[in-house]
């Protein structure tokens, strides 16, 4: 045998695994002199030579190319056997490491179960040889058992811990393609024209990239076992992505949010650090319930798109933070099975959260970011007094205009403070199943305070000198909105090979009745409440939805049906229409296609088609004469198995129904080019340019964002 294959492939691999190792520093002259610096082999001969198992010939020589006795192999293999070190004590090792680095510097000098089976599989070839050189080979085989024992209990201890997360790198500017008037993202934010004071979003007078704004965004994860059932998981984040996004759970002080000097990101991008999950999972037994789980922390949660998700509040940059749908609440969750039943109940504050609640994580009196529900008003405009006779709708004197952004932090509700409910779910999900949800939310109007306050009561859109319009019967019946109640069932199945999907769910807001207004005469006004009265709303809140799909080779196609309440308001996430996010008020159609066209080519495209519901008109709503449009495509082309082009489009239409410009069809487009590169499964590079066109058609319907632009985006991301 080769003596250098043979110690370099055996004996000094179990050597290096079984015995410290010190760093190898390159040498000019080799430990012996047949075996030059630059010799293969020279590494594995070194390290043998330093560590004493082979000590070369009297004349200095390694004597590489003899072949080696087994006589002598088995002296370097009892040189090696002494090299195993003591017992160590390992009952506490690895527990209270911090990282997975940490762990493996600790653990570094010893041996894995691999190296030592090599290492019994060599003692028990060369039994025989060893017994004659004076080896106790029944001493040795106890040492090696308790060796294989604390690499098993090392191996275990270094699972305990494990380190993961994300880093991200986004960068994001933007250009005007008209001087005079500002453009509205597709997140429904302005970007302002012209130049002005520093740390806002102006955009310059057709520069060609503007107000540029690099994000950072690090998620540090550490998950570890804390007992032999029980494990523990935090999540923490560093940057300035989530200071300048204001806020996960709405559009932060919208529209302006991330475009005023005294708003979100644009005006502050201040490095800040929040831990956004921290839980604790153990199963539990209860008498007549048998095995829990309990989740208990700061948890995610999200249970279905009506009632309780996230909403994506960032189109130009992915991030599992906003775009999985979980909210961070503190609280907790149980999850066990009765019979065929899977349970899950949750209950828990979001108003601790920072960046969910808001940027100082403080409520009261603060609207600039929030998980919304409830609904008072309508969500498109202010109420109409019974003898206005103007048009309405889009058309209409207190309309909003153009729609934009979270319906629902636009009707009068109020910002989540707690949250409790359960879900229970029928079935499998390969063959169907069938839901149920339940939830029950308590908050408060943003600004509002409970009982007598001295606020302002045009805050809930009151006349104070008008007692019509507040009190019993009136559009601001509930203008103290502080509960809202929702509940819903869903099915899912596949029936023949086509996917079957049907939802009914209903959100019911309650509140105090204002029973007064009292002018202070210094500018501020005594707004009372009736705390013992609840009035709520129970008509015209309810959203369904029923669909269907199927998938056959490379094509895939989907479409339904959805209705949505003009007083529907759950925290969830449904549908979005160009800068629209969870459309109310609406009813039709929308169709889904999906189509592989091979070579690295995919099509995709959406149309959705809805109109007014006209049920809640003199309040803000839409009429039936209002319409939506929407229509997306996309195509995505593989240039390599690593990178891609994508090429899309999203174009919104509005149609008028009433009033002097009843029929004209404001529109906005978004034009998006993108480019992508994986370096590897956990890391990509992605660029955007999107080009902004919007046109009113001569009717003013957004006269803070009617201009045309540009969105430029890159994001460099790396999971570990």
């Amino acid at each position: 045998m080769n003596k250098a294959k043979l110690l370099a492939g055996s004996a000094a691999t179990a050597l290096l695994a079984v015995a410290s190792v010190s760093p190898v520093f390159a040498q000019a002259s080799g430990p012996f002199a047949d075996v030059p610096t630059d010799h293969w082999a020279y590494q594995s001969v070194d390290k043998l030579q330093k560590d004493g198992i082979v000590i070369g010939y009297p004349d200095g020589t390694y004597g590489g190319k003899r072949a080696m006795t087994r006589y002598e192999f088995a002296v370097a293999i009892a040189r090696l056997l002494e090299k195993i070190p003591p017992a160590v004590d390992l009952s506490n090792y690895g527990t209270k490491a911090e990282t997975d680095e940490a762990i493996r510097a600790a653990t570094a000098g010893f041996a894995t179960k691999e190296e030592v089976a090599e290492l019994r599989r060599l003692v028990n070839e060369f039994q025989t040889e060893l017994t004659t050189l004076g080896v106790d080979i029944d001493a040795l085989k106890k040492r090696m058992t308790a060796l294989e024992g604390r690499v098993t209990a090392l191996e275990t201890e270094v699972k305990r811990v494990v380190i993961y997360g994300t880093a991200s790198v986004n960068a994001r500017a933007t250009n005007t393609r008209t001087n005079n008037t500002s453009f509205r993202d597709q997140d429904g934010y302005v970007i302002q024209r012209g130049s002005a004071a520093p740390g806002n979003s102006s955009v310059g007078n057709g520069n060609l990239l503007g107000s540029a704004r690099v994000l950072h965004d690090i998620d540090l994860g550490i998950k570890a076992r804390i007992s032999e059932t029980a494990t523990a998981d935090v999540l923490l984040n560093f940057g300035n992505y989530l200071s300048f996004l204001g806020g996960v759970g709405s559009y932060s002080n919208f529209p302006n949010g991330r475009t005023g000097a005294t708003g979100g990101g644009f005006a502050s991008q201040d490095q800040t650090q929040t831990i956004y999950k921290a839980v604790i999972e153990a199963p539990l037994r209860l008498p007549g319930i048998g095995g829990i789980t309990a989740t208990i922390g700061r948890v995610p949660l999200q249970l279905t798109p009506y009632t309780l998700k996230l909403i994506d509040v960032d189109q130009y940059f992915y991030n599992e933070k906003t775009d999985l749908g979980n909210i961070p609440i503190d609280g907790g969750k149980l999850t066990f099975n009765l019979g065929p039943l899977g349970i899950t109940g949750i209950a828990g504050k979001t108003d601790p959260v920072r960046f969910l609640s808001n940027i100082n994580q403080s409520i009261t009196g603060d609207n600039s970011a929030g998980l919304y529900a409830g609904a008072g008003t309508g969500a498109y405009g202010t109420p109409y007094s019974s003898t206005d006779s103007s048009a309405r709708g889009f058309a209409g004197s207190r309309s909003f205009g153009r729609p934009s952004g979270n319906r629902l932090q636009a009707n009068n509700g109020m910002l989540v403070e707690q949250v409790a409910g359960a879900r229970v779910v029928l079935g499998a999900s390969k063959f169907g199943t069938i839901g149920a949800t339940y939830l029950a939310l308590a908050g408060q109007k943003p600004g509002s305070i409970n009982g007598t306050s001295t606020l302002n009561p045009l805050a809930f859109g009151i006349d104070p000198n008008n007692p019509a319009s507040f009190g019993a019967g009136s559009p601001y019946d509930r203008a103290n909105i502080n509960r809202v109640y929702v509940y819903g069932a869903d099915i899912n199945a596949n029936v023949f090979g086509i996917g079957v999907n049907g939802s009914y769910t209903q959100s019911d807001t309650a509140g105090s009745r204002v029973t007064g207004v009292t002018n202070n005469g210094n500018g501020t006004f005594t707004t009372s409440f009736d705390q013992d009265t609840t009035s709520k709303i129970t008509d015209n809140n309810e959203a369904y939805e029923a669909g269907a799909s199927y998938t056959t080779g490379s094509l895939s196609l989907a479409g339904g049906y959805r209705y949505v309440g003009p007083y529907f308001a759950a925290p969830g996430a449904w549908s979005r229409l160009g800068t629209l996010t969870n459309p109310v008020d609406i009813k039709g159609g929308y169709a889904k296609l999906g189509y592989n066209l091979g070579r690295g080519l995919g099509l995709n495209a959406e149309a959705q088609f809805y109109q007014g519901t006209g049920k809640a008109e003199d309040q803000g709503g839409l009429t039936t004469d209002d319409k939506i449009n929407n229509y997306r495509g996309g195509l995505k082309f593989g240039l390599t198995s690593a990178s891609n082009v994508d090429l899309g489009v999203d174009y919104t239409e509005y149609k008028i129904g009433q009033g002097g410009f009843a029929g004209s069809k404001p529109r906005e487009i978004f034009y998006n080019i993108g480019y992508g590169y994986s370096f590897s499964p956990n890391s990509s590079f992605k660029l955007l340019y999107q080009i902004v066109d919007f046109d009113d058609k001569g009717t003013g319907f957004d006269q803070s964002g009617a201009g045309k632009g540009g969105v430029a985006a890159a994001q460099f991301q790396v999971k570990f």
